[in-house]
């Protein structure tokens, strides 16, 4: 290399035979490394596409290429398979479900069963203190454990001094019950078929006290006096007062509204009876059956036609009055 002092000394001139043996130099080392990232998302882009493209005509292969006769026959043996199982599984589950079924069916024919047990069981329950309770009653009313004839006539007396009373009703735990003294006393103290004139039975022998004290007013029952009767028997004198009211003549002397003369008008003999208190001599014979412990009949008398006569002031008026009447002149409802 020549230099000449008109040249600046660092300015240098090479040969074209230097500058072909000098080798190609490139950038900087930290240059060589890098990447755009511009040239990234192209490469995954065009990679991509390429993988698209590939699984789309793969997808178009399967779609159009036809299973062989191998893969048919395994796949319709695997659903034969798979369907038979799937039968199995529906058919167990019907089983099952039909077991669970008759399962809950007999546990709630079991609890309904046990349910109606338990109601019987306190129905009863129920009963036996309503007995207990008449009989505490009964006891209540003063008739010893022992009854007598004596003790009974005179607690009937007692019991019926008003006539007829109408039951009471009280609550027994949730049930409403009715407590009827009278009724009860007579079951009681009374046989099942106790007689009294034409009729039998405890409830027959009540109903006439019920209609008696219904058609007339204020009834009043007393006992005058017990006396030893023929036989195993009591007599009881008493005397009985009532009061002849409206519904007294429409009930029971109903003829007795129309007058002769006058069809709006009542009878004299109706006027005459209206408002009038009337007290009759009566007796009651106990009859007494020493075996059973009971009443078994009652004969009753009652003398309707004295004060009738004394009211209406002739014979002929009195059997005017109870020529159509619906009771006796011995005091007999009809």
């Amino acid at each position: 290399m020549a230099s000449d002092s008109l040249e600046p000394p660092n300015s240098y001139c090479f040969s074209d035979e230097a500058i072909s043996t000098v080798a190609q130099r490139f950038g900087p080392f930290e240059d060589q490394g890098s990447v755009h990232a511009g040239d990234v998302r192209d490469n995954e882009a065009d990679t991509w596409l390429m993988a698209s493209a590939g699984s789309s005509r793969q997808r178009n292969r399967l779609l159009h290429t036809r299973p062989s006769a191998s893969a048919r026959a395994a796949m319709a043996n695997n659903l034969q398979k798979y369907g038979k199982l799937i039968k199995e599984i529906v058919l167990k589950r019907g089983i099952h479900r039909e077991r669970c079924r008759k399962n809950q069916a007999r546990y709630r024919k079991k609890q309904q069963k046990y349910l109606t047990d338990l109601e019987t069981e306190v129905e009863q329950l129920r009963e036996e203190i309503h007995q207990l309770e008449k009989q505490r009653r009964v006891i209540s009313f003063g008739v010893p454990t022992k009854e007598t004839v004596w003790s009974i006539a005179a607690e009937y007396f007692h019991l019926f001094r008003h006539g007829y009373i109408a039951p009471v009703a009280f609550s027994d735990s949730e049930i409403t019950r009715q407590s009827h003294v009278q009724l009860e006393f007579l079951q009681a103290t009374m046989s099942i078929d106790v007689m009294d004139g034409g009729v039998s039975g405890v409830d027959a022998h009540l109903e006439n006290w019920r209609l008696f004290s219904l058609y007339h007013g204020d009834v009043q029952l007393q006992l005058e006096r017990l006396e030893k009767g023929p036989g195993n028997s009591i007599v009881a004198s008493m005397k009985t007062g009532i009061t002849v009211t409206e519904n007294t003549l429409r009930t029971l002397y109903l003829h007795l509204l129309v007058s002769e003369s006058d069809d709006d008008k009542w009878s004299p003999l109706a006027y005459r009876l209206l408002d009038q208190r009337i007290e009759m001599d009566g007796s009651i014979r106990f009859v007494w059956d020493a075996s059973s412990g009971r009443v078994t009949s009652l004969q009753i008398t009652m003398n309707l036609l004295t004060p009738i006569l004394r009211l209406v002031g002739s014979i002929a008026n009195a059997a005017r009055v109870f020529d159509e009447a619906l009771i006796t002149p011995e005091g007999k409802l009809l």
